[in-house]
């Protein structure tokens, strides 16, 4: 049996799924360019925690967005015929 390779926990990745109208609207509310939106809804390293970033994530969480978290697929490949569960806590 294969094992799982190491990975770094910065490898995890957050990110909030949000549809493109709620994009939109979120721009359009702050008046901001989409890059913005897109940053805080990334969490991009180096723009995506400003003051406004996080208002950008409020109101996209408010309107539906989904917050999705993504591993490397070296970390989930020898699983793929098994639910395997893994809970993060305190890592942003």
């Amino acid at each position: 049996m294969n094992e799982i390779k190491d990975f770094k926990i910065e490898d995890v990745r957050f990110v909030l799924d949000a549809a493109d109208d709620v994009r939109e609207k979120i721009a359009r509310t702050f008046g901001v360019t989409s890059k913005t939106v897109f940053n805080a809804l990334t969490y991009n390293e180096k723009r995506g925690f400003t003051d406004m970033a996080i208002r950008i994530r409020k109101m996209a969480i408010e309107n539906g967005a989904v917050e999705m978290v993504t591993l490397p697929a070296a970390a989930i490949a020898d699983y793929a015929d098994k639910l395997k569960i893994m809970k993060f806590t305190d890592v942003r």
